[in-house]
């Protein structure tokens, strides 16, 4: 299957974790082109806002080259930006695989509506020591 992983850049253990997990199962996986959450600076004061929309631009495009998204929802958080892919996501029809069991309120309708499946837990450890 090929998947793209999403999610905030401040959970990079998390996306190099799920990176090579998905890869040694036989997966490709399309990640971010770039940390820029895990620096802890603000995303605008790192990058320009033409930067900021080529990197949101090839991230769609990934999305539009994959099966499915798998969403890093490290404690069970998801950004305006990955809210925004996992809608995207929805639009072209892509399948939604959440990697935590802990989802946000605003997609819970998703498991309601069986719009969406959930990673096996050997794939990641959920238990993850890193906070939103």
């Amino acid at each position: 299957m090929i998947l793209t992983l999403c999610g905030s850049t401040r959970f990079k253990d998390a996306y190099e974790q799920l990176n090579k997990a998905l890869t040694l199962r036989g997966d490709v996986v399309f990640s971010v082109g770039y940390f820029a959450r895990s620096t802890k600076e603000p995303f605008e004061s790192i990058a320009t806002k033409e930067q900021i929309a080529v990197l949101d631009k090839v991230h769609r495009k990934k999305i539009d080259l994959s099966d499915g998204i798998v969403i890093v929802n490290v404690n069970g958080y998801t950004g305006e930006r990955t809210d925004s892919e996992i809608e995207y996501a929805l639009a072209h029809e892509k399948k939604i695989f959440w990697s935590y069991r802990a989802i946000p309120p605003n997609w819970y309708w998703l498991v309601t509506a069986n719009k969406c499946e959930w990673l096996p837990a050997t794939i990641i450890d959920a238990e993850s020591s890193e906070k939103p």
